[in-house]
């Protein structure tokens, strides 16, 4: 069954039961495979699987306010639109990573939605080109024309572009084409190191002790969240060089071990216990809340984004 008759069968159906299966049906066998495949190529690792977890639970909220709403998306394949959402939760992942990256994407796409003879589209599955107009298949997407930090003049920039694009002989991709300008401009980022929880750089007391006021906010929204997100965030968080970040909390006095303790609903003397092996991995920290080791990385990331909100 095609998945554009599973979402109009899931917009129009009326039984809360079949619903939810439709919904799981469009998900995990339309959607899901189609992500995992686009983000595992970009994105490797944990933070990979986090990226996709937050587009599908992003595609289930959105499935869920159109049946709500009742308002209908023109969607003539799912799938491209599955891998359209892929691409731009990975976008915005990169974004968060590299920020300095993300304005040269901003400026080439300006630069290209006003160039006289180069333009930039994007293709039915959702990867943009760039290159000669004469060159593309399809017409370009509006350029938003937004106010931009230039990183050269506008003309050396351009004769940059051009030259690259024409050296290129046909269509270039946009991902290629940032590299080879950010290169050319010696334009970088430093990602952090590879983890899922970050706390504030830790290389001093005086660093701690600046750290103490922004700690104890987040320590009070900590707190208001469920207790599985507790336990999933703190017992996985690291601090910027990979080690565990929760002794942060005792030593700059924010919260002493029973506190923590008592957030994660375990004796003071298990959480002894487990402190010298702080970080958890997921596994383990599945093992302790008896779920899966997905559902551990769901509840972080619902948890990261309601701090995100407060």
């Amino acid at each position: 069954m095609g998945s554009v008759n599973v979402l109009t069968r899931f917009l129009d159906c009326t039984d809360s039961v079949e619903s939810e299966s439709l919904l799981e049906q469009l998900v995990w066998e339309q959607s899901a495979p189609v992500v995992e495949k686009i983000v595992a190529s970009k994105i490797h690792g944990p933070l990979g699987e986090d990226v996709r977890s937050e587009v599908l639970a992003d595609l289930i909220s959105r499935l869920r306010e159109w049946k709500q709403s009742g308002e209908r998306e023109e969607i003539v394949d799912f799938r491209a639109y599955s891998a359209v959402a892929a691409y731009h939760g990975c976008d915005g992942h990169f974004r968060r990573l590299f920020p300095q990256r993300h304005r040269l994407e901003n400026q080439l796409r300006y630069l290209l939605g006003k160039h006289v003879r180069l333009a930039l589209w994007q293709a039915h599955d959702g990867k943009w080109t760039c290159g000669d107009k004469t060159w593309r298949s399809r017409q370009p997407l509006t350029t938003v024309h937004r106010k931009i930090t230039v990183w050269a003049s506008s003309r050396a920039a351009a004769r940059v572009v051009e030259k690259i694009l024409d050296e290129s002989g046909g269509q270039l991709p946009f991902d290629d084409l940032v590299e080879q300008v950010a290169k050319h401009w010696r334009i970088s980022d430093h990602a952090a190191p590879p983890g899922e929880d970050y706390a504030l750089p830790t290389s001093s007391v005086e660093t701690k002790l600046t750290q103490r006021g922004w700690l104890r906010q987040l320590w009070t929204e900590i707190i208001a969240l469920p207790t599985t997100q507790r336990s999933s965030l703190l017992l996985n968080m690291r601090d910027e060089s990979g080690d565990a970040a929760l002794p942060l909390f005792p030593a700059t006095g924010v919260a002493n071990l029973s506190q923590i303790a008592s957030v994660l609903e375990i004796p003071v003397g298990e959480l002894e216990r487990l402190w010298d092996g702080l970080p958890l991995d997921d596994l383990r920290i599945a093992a302790r809340l008896g779920v899966t080791r997905q559902h551990v990385i769901d509840l972080r990331r619902s948890a990261r984004l309601r701090l995100s909100r407060c």
